[in-house]
């Protein structure tokens, strides 16, 4: 099936609403094939009581799915989101893999690929040294488009595990 190209989501306004999920491994071709095919078709049918909502999604590194709603058009609602909740819970089953466990944490050193680990061993990959002040973190719990494009890819430094380094 040939999937119709997607608005970017940096076309969209700052203040337009985001989520991540986050993959505990990277997705293969297929799956991302798969996943794209089952966002576009639930974004183009995407409503919030009764009013279309325009929104995109993205897959990126090969292990993130970022969806954006334009509010400025159309709000989510708490029932629209639990749609999109129950289609990411779908797209895990189908690819074996974890999007909803919010205690991973993804992190990138300069060469490196992507890491996950679990929330209660950052402090230990810190005193290891696979986590440097200049790692980069990846703050899923970013919320708007702005947030994305600041926020989201940040050193280890500027972000909440700067409270495991010794100053």
């Amino acid at each position: 099936m040939i999937i119709p190209e997607q608005p970017k989501i940096a076309s969209f306004p700052e203040n337009s609403k985001v989520w991540v999920y986050q993959s505990d491994r990277e997705f293969s071709l297929e799956e991302q094939d798969y996943i794209s095919e089952k966002l576009h078709s639930f974004i183009s049918g995407w409503e919030s009581h009764g009013r279309k909502l325009t929104g995109t999604f993205e897959i990126r590194f090969n292990r993130f799915i970022i969806i954006a709603v334009d509010e400025s058009i159309s709000d989510a609602s708490g029932c629209s989101i639990d749609k999109s909740v129950v289609i990411i819970r779908e797209i895990a089953t189908h690819t074996g893999t974890n999007l909803l466990d919010r205690s991973l944490v993804a992190y990138k050193n300069a060469s490196s690929p992507i890491h996950i680990i679990k929330f209660n061993e950052v402090s230990a990959a810190v005193k290891q040294g696979l986590i440097t002040q200049e790692t980069l973190i990846y703050n899923n719990t970013i919320t708007c488009l702005q947030e994305l494009i600041k926020n989201w890819e940040l050193p280890a430094k500027s972000s909440w595990v700067s409270r495991f380094f010794n100053n």
